[in-house]
């Protein structure tokens, strides 16, 4: 399994069983995310895209390929901790954030925490990208944000405390540009990345 405090981070992934080069700029998968999430496009153009920003030449084994391409996309090697990511009460799968709706936020944090300016940094490794994210410190704007996304407000008892977090959840609520089968679709992806599965059922 990788560990980031000794492994380097990669920049092939096999396929056939040879090492295939990869775009792993962290502004690559957030394209990526934005293209999976735009509804006007099938599943095949999808994953055509995807895949054409992820691997430098076209893999002659797509299926595979696919798979590859999507298990870097999730750090799948990070499935055994994904549990102990979840907030608390927070509905499985529920999605906290948004890379254009939260996008000020977000480089505000990195530029504010870490003295990173996403703007002008020449490349940063997706996964460094998405550890960094995981690891920004509760006081982050952002941080406070995804705890009131996640706040499960038919577990609170007290009324005052209950129609705070409503409002706080309403003010800061992502608008949703999907439709629920999409968001099913992707749910169904992610549970299959986590748990294991047939990934071609969903693409």
């Amino acid at each position: 399994m990788f560990n980031i405090l000794i492994d380097k981070l990669p920049e092939t992934v096999e396929v056939n069983c040879q090492e295939v080069s990869i775009n792993s700029d962290f502004r690559i998968f957030i394209l990526f995310e934005q293209i999976l999430h735009d509804h006007e496009l099938s599943k095949e153009d999808k994953v055509k895209k995807c895949l054409s920003l992820f691997y430098n030449e076209e893999p002659s084994n797509l299926v595979e390929a696919i798979e590859q391409m999507f298990n870097f996309y999730s750090m799948s090697f990070m499935n055994n901790f994904h549990s102990a990511k979840k907030g608390k009460g927070s509905k499985k799968n529920k999605n906290l954030y948004d890379w254009d709706f939260d996008q000020g936020y977000i480089y505000s944090a990195f530029l504010t925490q870490y003295r990173i300016d996403l703007q002008e940094i020449d490349y940063l490794h997706w996964w460094k990208f998405r550890f960094l994210f995981m690891g920004l410190d509760e006081d982050n704007k952002i941080s406070k944000i995804i705890g009131y996304r996640d706040v499960d407000t038919s577990k609170i008892k007290d009324k005052e405390e209950k129609k705070h977090y409503e409002k706080l959840k309403k003010e800061f609520a992502i608008p949703e540009r999907i439709s629920i089968e999409e968001i099913e679709k992707m749910n169904d992806l992610e549970n299959i990345l986590v748990n294991g599965g047939d990934i071609s059922k969903v693409l």
